[in-house]
């Protein structure tokens, strides 16, 4: 397996340069586990990934990325699990952070008032010479994750009486717009048979 923890980036601060890694990240090593450990995704297999990272010039680094792995999701509807296939190519970029040296020089008051644009979302700031970039793969594993998940497009969910799986079978409870109909027909004094 390869090291995303640490990579060398100290050629790579000139215009022109790269790296180009391709590999296989383990979902059960150390550092990654750790990452991925708070959001509670269960990574069935390893986590197959491309990356490019690229000197921009001006202490600017771009990674462009791809990952591909399977994870088990808990369906949103029926609350089975199921496997899911991930795939998600994403561009970062990575900027030198501003010495303390340079801080110094600059006016302190524009210092505490910087405002974020939606362009500063997908920039991270590095010092050093090496970049941890297991992070940034462990964070786009994350974003890849459907928002709401569904095991199958037409899933039937769960009856809101008894529980039951209605992808599995069929309950015999009376259906919430009954209950609304019988509802609705009570209050002007006419009954169902």
């Amino acid at each position: 397996m390869i090291s995303l923890a640490n990579v060398d980036i100290s050629e790579l601060k000139d215009a022109g340069k790269m790296i180009d890694m391709s590999g296989q990240i383990d979902p059960e090593e150390k550092h990654t586990a750790l990452l991925l450990k708070d959001s509670k995704l269960l990574v069935k297999k390893q986590i197959d990934f491309r990356m490019k990272l690229e000197g921009m010039g001006y202490g600017r680094i771009e990674l462009s990325g791809w990952l591909q792995t399977e994870v088990s999701l808990q369906c949103c509807r029926c609350l089975e699990w199921f496997d899911y296939s991930l795939e998600r190519d994403f561009i970062v970029d990575y900027h030198s952070a501003v010495s303390e040296s340079t801080a110094g020089e600059k006016d302190t008051e524009s210092l505490g008032s910087v405002e974020i644009t939606e362009d500063d979302i997908y920039v991270n700031n590095y010092t050093g010479d090496t970049l941890n970039i297991l992070e940034e793969y462990c964070s786009q594993l994350i974003l890849a994750l459907p928002m709401v998940p569904r095991c199958r497009d037409g899933c039937k969910g769960l009856c809101s009486q008894c529980g039951q799986n209605l992808n599995v079978k069929e309950c015999n409870c009376v259906s919430a717009q009954m209950f609304e109909r019988e509802g609705k027909l009570s209050a002007i004094g006419l009954h169902l048979p």
